[in-house]
């Protein structure tokens, strides 16, 4: 009895020193999960490059060229973004401005004709070209005001630029000692649940291939759809702006802040039937594709049934963040694999009693 006693106390004790050992490493590891999470994610989709790249340079070499190739890839894009929104609002600064300065725009006959809508967008222009002064001084006071809007995004900005460069940190790491730090998870990870669920690491690694390889590929399928639109609407640069929508659509439902303002734009400008042939297209073509090619690549890849693709990235999307785009696919992934596995489980010891399943 005592020696049960003595095992039962030593358990309560080993147990609650792990429970407090793992409570006090998450308080010390809280403010660089995020950053751990992106560089598994990053490491994970890139891991078959850098695997081709160690056979031929080696493992450090390769750790370092993938650590500074994944740098170039995110400072590229970060310039391009910039000029390219800095280059929009000052277009559409300058052509707001100018139509403010002209006559009032009348709307096309069948627009005005609409019931209440024409009606409605009638009014407005009445009250803007009642005083167009006013509204020059209001969009003047606005764009000194955005500046300032901006200049107060500086801190979420610099904090999202010091995750990224501790995930590219982090991410290092991960090349460099990578098969370590997973054969030892392995073996940790077989010590607690067993070998049997090994596979949910080889689909955690699968899935976030899959949502990146979606998301990129999804991307270049909008900005190219979008820099045809700008095209054939006579947008001035259409391929820095379509290369300003691959950016933009890596963001959740970024496409339509580049193509959108374009629309209202050429609309304001007079030029009403390209205006909206763009944002018919938009809506049609360059936003409906997002909600479409992503959860297809990822369950053709995957194997994974499209309709909780589709949950697992909106979901995900909504509960997570921009985050939520690899979890929400991940969860989904790990329980599938969970399920199915069970129900072979389930299936073999059914087989084993001599039940077929069948009267």
């Amino acid at each position: 009895m005592r020696r049960i006693e003595s095992e039962l106390v030593r358990q309560v004790v080993w147990g609650t020193t792990l429970v407090a050992l793992l409570l006090g490493l998450y308080l010390v590891l809280r403010p660089f999960l995020v950053p751990v999470l992106w560089a598994g994610i990053v490491t994970a989709a890139s891991w078959p490059v850098f695997v081709r790249l160690r056979n031929r340079v080696g493992e450090t070499w390769a750790a370092i060229g993938m650590t500074l190739f994944l740098v170039a890839l995110v400072i590229a894009p970060i310039l391009l973004l910039a000029w390219a929104v800095t280059h929009e609002i000052t277009f559409l600064y300058a052509g707001l401005k100018s139509w403010l300065a002209g006559p009032q725009p009348a709307l096309p006959g069948w627009l005005a004709g609409l019931p209440w809508l024409g009606e409605w967008l009638s009014g407005i222009l009445d009250r803007i070209w009642s005083d167009p002064q006013e509204w020059q001084a209001w969009l003047g006071e606005e764009m000194a005001g955005s500046s300032k809007r901006i200049l107060g995004l500086v801190g979420d900005v610099g904090r999202n630029i010091l995750e990224g460069a501790a995930a590219l940190f982090v991410a290092f790491f991960f090349f460099r000692w990578g098969d370590d730090l997973v054969e030892q998870g392995r073996r940790v990870f077989n010590r607690f649940i067993g070998e049997p669920r090994w596979p949910l690491i080889h689909a955690t690694a699968e899935t976030v291939r899959a949502v990146v390889y979606g998301l990129l590929l999804t991307a270049v399928a909008q900005g190219t759809l979008a820099g045809i639109g700008y095209l054939a609407a006579g947008v001035p640069a259409p391929a820095l702006l379509g290369a300003a929508t691959v950016l933009l659509a890596l963001v959740p439902f970024g496409a339509p802040f580049v193509w959108l303002p374009v629309s209202a734009l050429l609309i304001a400008q007079g030029s009403t039937w390209q205006g909206i042939g763009l944002l018919i297209w938009g809506v049609t073509a360059v936003s409906t594709i997002d909600n479409l090619l992503r959860p297809l690549v990822i369950s053709r890849v995957t194997r994974i049934p499209f309709l909780l693709v589709f949950f697992g990235v909106i979901g995900g999307v909504a509960a997570f963040g921009l985050l939520g785009l690899f979890l929400g696919p991940l969860l989904l992934s790990i329980a599938l694999t969970l399920w199915r596995e069970w129900s072979q489980e389930a299936e073999g010891e059914k087989g084993g009693n001599g039940e077929t399943g069948k009267p």
